[in-house]
């Protein structure tokens, strides 16, 4: 299952939307930790995606970093679920 990536080197994500705002507001600031609005939580590469689906819901987030062996190696977002919904994958 997932959880909190305190002990990896992921503290936070940063999304078009972040950099968008972060480009309207002069004031926003200028390094990822000052734009990001989700903090980064985890999910292991073979975890159902209800898992993943409950994470998002627990966390208030649309990506969940996938974490394997304690190393980030990719981010799992709502579009890639709902895609895969569609293609019937579960």
């Amino acid at each position: 299952m997932g959880g909190s990536v305190a002990d990896h080197v992921v503290w936070g994500i940063v999304d078009s939307l972040d950099v968008v705002r972060a480009l309207h507001n002069a004031n926003a600031g200028c390094c990822a930790e000052a734009i990001s609005r989700q903090p980064a939580h985890a999910i292991e590469p073979d975890a159902p995606l209800s898992d993943a689906v409950h994470l998002m819901d627990e966390h208030d987030v649309t990506q969940l970093v996938v974490v394997d062996r304690g190393r980030p190696v990719g981010v799992l977002s709502t579009r890639d679920i709902a895609g895969a919904g569609a293609w019937g994958r579960r």
